[in-house]
C-alpha cells in the first residue's frame, strides 16, 4: 500500500532531523536521477466526499533533491526560492532551509510561504512550476516532473461551492513508499480543501390551511349551505388555482402546501345569505392556518348585527322627522314645528324673544304705576 504524501513527507522529515544537514533514508538510493515523475492529485470534499472539480492546483519546485546511493538526502533551494532562506532578503519566519526542517514546520511553513510566492508570481516573478485543473472525478495528473521539492498551491474556479481554500504543503518527488521499499515515479497525493458551500438561494416552502367554522347556529344547522367556496389569494389579491369547496365531507378544512414563502390570504368567494364571514390567522413553523368564521345573523362581512326594518317602521321613522321642508311635502308631513333652514342660525331668535320678554315685563310696572298715580 502506498501511503499519501503525508507519510512520506514525515517520513522525510524524521529522517532530516536526525541527519541535521544532511539525512538518510532506510532505503536505497534513486538509481536515475534524470527520471521523471508523475503525481496524480485528488480533491474531495471533506464533508459528503464528493469529487472537487475546477481546482487549480499549482506546482512551484522549491528545491532539487538529491539522493545518494546509500540513502543519503540533501536539498538545493532553486534561485526562485533563496530569498526565502534564513539568510534571503524576504526572510520567512525561521527560514527556508529544507535540510534543517523538522517534520512539524513542513505545515507551517508551507503557509507562511504562500501570500509570498503568490504575490512575487503576480507581479511576474519566475517560478519553476506547472499548473493543472481537477476534473469531474475531483483529480488532476502532472507529467514530466523533476525530481526535487515543490510547493503545491490551489485556487477555486469552479462555480459548484462558494470557495475552495487548499492548504498549501511541500511535496518530495519521487514518492517513497514503505511497502514497496523504493521510490515510485508514479505518485499520488491527496489535497486538504476547506470547503464553503454556497448560500442556499432556494425559496422556502410553506403552506396554508383553511378552516370552516360556524358559529350562532347549533340549533339551526338546516339553514347551512352544504358547502362554501374559498380562494387562495396571492400578495397582489389575485386568485392561485381554482376555488375550493369546503364541505362536511372534507371536514370544512382544505391545505395547499409547497407554496413559496411570502403573503398569502384566503377570501370565502360568496358569504352564505344570513351570515357574516370573519377572519382569524395562526401561524406555526409547518405554515399558516386562517380559519374562516360564519356568524349567523352577523349582518354582512364585517359582523355587525343590524335588525332588518320593516316597510312600516320604515315609514314611522320619516314621518318622525318634523320640519324638513322640501318641496312637494305637506303641512301634516312638515308637522307644527319648522326647523331653521340650512344657513338659518338660532341665536338671533333666542336674542328678540328675551328683548321681547323684557319690553313686557317694563310695560307692565309702567302701567301698574300709572294705576296708582290715579288713585292718589
Amino acid at each position: 500500500m502506498i501511503r499519501n504524501w503525508t507519510a512520506a513527507a514525515v517520513a522525510l522529515m524524521l529522517a532530516l532531523l536526525c541527519a541535521g544537514s544532511a539525512a538518510a533514508f532506510p532505503t536505497k538510493g534513486i538509481e536515475d536521477d534524470s527520471a521523471l515523475t508523475t503525481l496524480t492529485v485528488s480533491a474531495n470534499n471533506p464533508k459528503d466526499g464528493k469529487a472537487i472539480s475546477g481546482l487549480e492546483l499549482t506546482l512551484y519546485k522549491a528545491a532539487d533533491m538529491n539522493v545518494e546511493s546509500n540513502g543519503l538526502v540533501t536539498f538545493t533551494l532553486t534561485s526562485a526560492f533563496e530569498e526565502y532562506d534564513e539568510e534571503g532578503p524576504k526572510k520567512i519566519d525561521g527560514g527556508l532551509n529544507p535540510n534543517n526542517f523538522e517534520s512539524s514546520n513542513w505545515a507551517s511553513t508551507a503557509k507562511s510561504l504562500e501570500p509570498h510566492v503568490l504575490s512575487d508570481a503576480a507581479n511576474n516573478k519566475k517560478f519553476e512550476s506547472t499548473s493543472q485543473v481537477t476534473d469531474v472525478n475531483g483529480k488532476a495528473t502532472f507529467t514530466g516532473l523533476k525530481q526535487g521539492l515543490y510547493l503545491m498551491l490551489g485556487s477555486y474556479k469552479g462555480s459548484e461551492y462558494q470557495s475552495v481554500e487548499v492548504t498549501p504543503a511541500f511535496l518530495p518527488l519521487p514518492q517513497w513508499s514503505d511497502d514497496a521499499g523504493d521510490w515510485l515515479y508514479d505518485a499520488q497525493s491527496k489535497v486538504k480543501p476547506t470547503v464553503t458551500p454556497k448560500p442556499d438561494t432556494t425559496p422556502k416552502k410553506t403552506s396554508i390551511t383553511v378552516q370552516k367554522i360556524w358559529a350562532n347556529d347549533d340549533t339551526a344547522q338546516s339553514s347551512r349551505p352544504a358547502s362554501v367556496s374559498v380562494e387562495l389569494l396571492d400578495a397582489d389579491g389575485k386568485t392561485v388555482g381554482d376555488p375550493v369547496a369546503l364541505s362536511a365531507a372534507n371536514g370544512w378544512k382544505h391545505t395547499w402546501s409547497g407554496l413559496d414563502e411570502g403573503k398569502w390570504s384566503v377570501k370565502e368567494s360568496v358569504v352564505p345569505t344570513g351570515y357574516a364571514v370573519s377572519y382569524e390567522e395562526t401561524t406555526t413553523e409547518e405554515g399558516k392556518t386562517i380559519t374562516v368564521k360564519n356568524t349567523k345573523n352577523g349582518g354582512g362581512v364585517l359582523g355587525e348585527s343590524r335588525e332588518k326594518e320593516t316597510p312600516d317602521e320604515t315609514e314611522k321613522k320619516k314621518k318622525n322627522v318634523k320640519g324638513t321642508s322640501r318641496e312637494g311635502d305637506t303641512a301634516s308631513e312638515q308637522g307644527s314645528t319648522r326647523l331653521p333652514q340650512t344657513g338659518q342660525l338660532w341665536w338671533p331668535v333666542w336674542l328678540l324673544s328675551g328683548l321681547a320678554a323684557v319690553l313686557v315685563i317694563i310695560g307692565l310696572i309702567l302701567r301698574m304705576s300709572g294705576k296708582k298715580d290715579l288713585k292718589d
